[in-house]
């Protein structure tokens, strides 16, 4: 059939796969990721932190600081030039240490195992449409 047009009580099934492909782009942070921030200057500076729901994380000395949607690298080279303001040679790091929430919270959404959601779902297709 060239085309074909729903109906009432005509069933979808929605699949949702996940890939672990590599990407050609480096990860960029996201609201939920945690990250360990740490520096060789300072031991105090050394946070495990939650990116917020604003997109910030908060960090001794600096306050709130934008971070979802920066690269590691990134955020790594902006906190050194902001810690530069209070030590000469900052050294600071940061390591992820749970990323992808987004990809998770999908994942646990269609996850069958607790006896709901699952890898696919089922739509019928009502009166109203």
């Amino acid at each position: 059939v060239a085309q074909y047009r729903m109906r009432v009580d005509d069933e979808l099934e929605f699949i949702y796969r996940v890939t672990r492909d590599r990407t050609s782009r480096p990860y960029e942070l996201n609201v939920g990721d945690q990250i360990e921030v740490e520096s060789f200057a300072d031991a105090k500076i050394r946070r495990r932190v939650i990116i917020l729901p604003d997109g910030t994380i908060s960090l001794a000395l600096l306050g709130q600081i934008p971070a979802a949607g920066k690269t590691i690298e990134q955020l790594r080279i902006d906190l050194n030039r902001r810690y530069q303001k209070f030590y000469k040679n900052p050294s600071v790091t940061v390591i992820p240490l749970q990323v992808n929430t987004k990809l998770e919270d999908l994942r646990a959404t269609v996850d069958s195992r607790a006896g709901t959601g699952g890898q696919n779902v089922r739509a019928r297709v009502t009166p109203d449409g």
